[in-house]
């Protein structure tokens, strides 16, 4: 009898310990598949902040490149060519005037301003969206691809470019920039800036649809826009509807 209890005793204190491993591999497992979901996470955050960015930046450096060629070309109006204290059609280097500028007495950051059009391909957006009221500004890409929703907010296909008549549609995701959009109300300023100028919208309502409702981005009579985003907005998995702000030109 003595020898059964021992040999019960040493066999429970076996599974015990079995137990007590497999929770600690257990334990291991789980902080490093969470580790693992924060590093893929971080990335992608990462990621869509220097797209933001390098959006906003290349932005920034087509406007003044832009501003640079239109103070350029003004050289060429008929006044200045009337005028003959100006200098003549032609700089001293015989490049015609408005064409590309020598940048070799530029400081290095008005070079690359002028140059960041060229340099930032493929990253120039359409505009820039700005939400004061939630602190939002977003480059706006042409199209609704993973480039675009990835480093700010997308046109959707088929609705007029920003600055256009019509209603313009632009969507982003609703776990990323556009989560902002929860917080709106109605009569927040919506600003839309584009290399042709800034315009200034309302917000007129905020309603929800079904993914199928494409009428919310039908001519509504008036210049609008119209911000697309998944909801519910902390839904996990695939989110079943879209949440729309309709903002009208002021």
């Amino acid at each position: 009898m003595p020898n059964e209890r021992v040999e019960v005793d040493q066999d429970r204190t076996e599974r015990v310990e079995m137990s007590g491993r497999l929770l600690q591999w257990l334990s291991t497992l789980l902080v490093i598949a969470g580790l693992a979901m924060l590093a893929i996470a971080g990335h992608h955050w990462l990621s869509s902040a220097s797209g933001q960015r390098q959006g906003l930046e290349a932005f920034e450096a087509a406007r003044q490149a832009r501003q640079a060629q239109e103070t350029a070309n003004a050289d060429t109006s008929p006044l200045a060519v009337a005028n003959p204290q100006l200098p003549p059609l032609e700089t001293a280097e015989g490049r015609p005037r408005g064409a590309a500028p020598n940048t070799s007495g530029w400081s290095e950051s008005r070079k690359r301003s002028y140059d960041g059009l060229s340099n930032a391909a493929g990253l120039l957006p359409e505009g820039i969206l700005r939400l004061p009221a939630v602190r939002l500004e977003v480059p706006v890409f042409a199209g609704t691809g993973e480039f675009a929703l990835t480093r700010g907010a997308g046109r959707i296909e088929g609705t007029p470019v920003l600055g256009e008549s019509g209603n313009t549609g632009i969507a982003a995701h609703r776990d990323g920039w556009f989560r902002a959009l929860k917080d709106v109300r109605v009569g927040d300023a919506v600003e839309v800036e584009t290399l042709q100028g800034a315009y200034r919208f309302r917000i007129t309502q905020t309603f929800v649809v079904e993914p199928a409702d494409v009428q919310v981005l039908a001519p509504t009579g008036q210049n609008s826009l119209t911000l697309v985003t998944c909801y519910p907005f902390f839904f996990v998995g695939s989110a079943p509807q879209r949440y729309i702000v309709r903002a009208v030109r002021s």
